[in-house]
């Protein structure tokens, strides 16, 4: 491509992204033509190319980042299998030597990777492709600039979005079972090596020290806490895929069913202990410890095939206990959105694993998560007695009381497992919580003021028959 295109299209950049009063109607439709006749092009990748090569222009590098991803949608069978692990190597390459790349430029090439990735994966061995891709993510993983970090987040990010659902990946113009057999494809071992990706991030992070952290490492390390969080809301039924969530704060409620190649993952000594500490660490940060929570209530809700007897189910529920327990035991003061959490997790948890996993659990276990849900269970009742929370607070703990009292229901049914005079006193307790917010005034309460002009407006008129007598 000669200078003088590259130009041209520098030119028409400016003219978009000038405000309104600068460009007139008729410039800007022009400046709109240049990009809509490159989108038009066959086979436009050495163009695009070259821009990515030698423009400076952020949004010049977007559209030819745009026109590549449509071209390799539309023209996918045109393209010989030389020439599709060519671009895509270029693409990696180009984004792998491009630290200061504006972030919107980057996400867009790395959907493109994506996309090529998924539309690969029936058609070559899945492995020789994968291999690839995630020898680049170690490479990123391993290096001292966390952008480059981040970026191998984001890769890995972009494939599960892609894969995850048909709704959630880019329009190709294919059937639906052609999604479902790429998802198929990868949830055995490719879902996992993500996972693995993930986690051994978050365990580096988990130990460190909060107050210290840059505040780049505290945004690679929230990257990290949502891809984990992908990975666990991973819908692993066949012939199924998730509808997506209203934004990117909402995930569906998907119960973590992965295939036994996870257990080892899983059932590792250190696994659950990463997000406890990591909650622990992170819980000023109202984002982090939403995303931590997510991955805490998924992991609740894990079951067969990836226990593959009771004793390692009962061993799971009982770490995962000693993690819960430790947490309460280590923060006097939590807050209404650790509460919420807590109150999601032990829901969860009690209604995925039956009452007989329990039964295991040391004596002193038992009594301390009695104690530990009769103080939860107490702290959201009484929420109704602090005046300073709003409607909005009260309505979150209302709703935590809500899964507590689930969690009550549910140990119930567990007949023989709890000592029966602890949970009668436990009960008794959690009762009397309740009553006391529904009879009591408002703590910090002065009388009733209409009440109050009642009784003065009734002194002076006692006041005046006594003169007139």
């Amino acid at each position: 491509m000669d200078e003088a295109r590259l130009v041209e299209f520098e030119q028409a950049a400016v003219q978009l992204m000038s405000p309104p009063y600068v460009v007139s109607v008729e410039g800007r439709k022009k400046a709109e033509m240049v990009f809509l006749e490159l989108r038009k092009t066959q086979l436009p990748y050495e163009i695009c190319k070259s821009i990515l090569e030698h423009s400076q222009f952020d949004y010049v590098l977007f559209q030819a980042a745009s026109t590549i991803k449509e071209g390799v949608i539309k023209e996918w069978h045109v393209l010989s299998s030389l020439e599709k692990q060519h671009l895509r190597d270029f693409i990696l390459n180009y984004l792998t030597t491009r630290e200061n790349l504006a972030s919107y430029v980057a996400e867009q090439l790395l959907h493109v990777v994506a996309v090529m990735v998924k539309r690969s994966t029936l058609e070559t061995d899945k492995h020789q492709l994968f291999d690839s891709i995630f020898t680049v993510v170690t490479q990123l993983l391993a290096a001292s600039s966390i952008k480059m970090r981040h970026l191998g987040c984001s890769l890995l990010s972009s494939l599960l979005t892609e894969y995850a659902s048909s709704s959630g990946s880019s329009g190709m113009g294919l059937p639906l079972d052609f999604h479902i057999q790429c998802k198929r494809v990868i949830e055995e071992e490719e879902v996992l090596r993500i996972l693995q990706f993930a986690v051994q991030v978050l365990h580096q992070y988990s130990s460190a020290i909060w107050p210290a952290l840059s505040g780049e490492d505290i945004h690679l390390l929230l990257g990290f806490v949502r891809l984990t969080s992908q990975v666990l809301h991973w819908d692993f039924r066949q012939s199924t895929f998730r509808t997506p969530a209203l934004n990117s704060s909402e995930v569906a409620i998907v119960p973590l069913r992965p295939p036994s190649s996870y257990a080892s993952t899983f059932l590792d000594t250190g696994f659950l202990g990463v997000f406890f500490k990591l909650l622990l660490q992170a819980r000023r940060s109202e984002e982090h410890t939403h995303y931590i929570i997510q991955c805490l209530t998924q992991l609740a809700s894990l079951t067969r095939p990836v226990f593959a007897s009771d004793q390692e189910q009962q061993v799971y529920v009982a770490t995962f206990v000693s993690g819960v327990l430790g947490y309460v035991q280590a923060v006097s003061d939590l807050n209404q959105q650790e509460l919420f959490g807590l109150s999601c997790i032990l829901r969860r948890l009690v209604t995925t694993h039956p009452a007989r996993h329990f039964s295991p659990l040391p004596g002193v276990q038992l009594e301390l998560l009695l104690r530990s849900l009769t103080h939860l269970t107490c702290l959201c009742a009484q929420a109704p007695l602090n005046t300073r929370l709003s409607e909005e607070g009260q309505a979150t703990h209302q709703e935590s009381l809500e899964h507590f009292l689930e969690v009550w229901v549910s140990l119930l049914e567990g007949d023989g497992i709890y000592p029966t005079q602890l949970l009668t006193q436990a009960l008794v307790s959690v009762f009397q919580a309740y009553i006391q917010s529904k009879l009591s005034a408002p703590r910090g309460w002065a009388g009733n003021p209409l009440c109050d002009d009642e009784e003065e407006e009734e002194g002076e008129i006692v006041g005046d028959n006594d003169d007139d007598q």
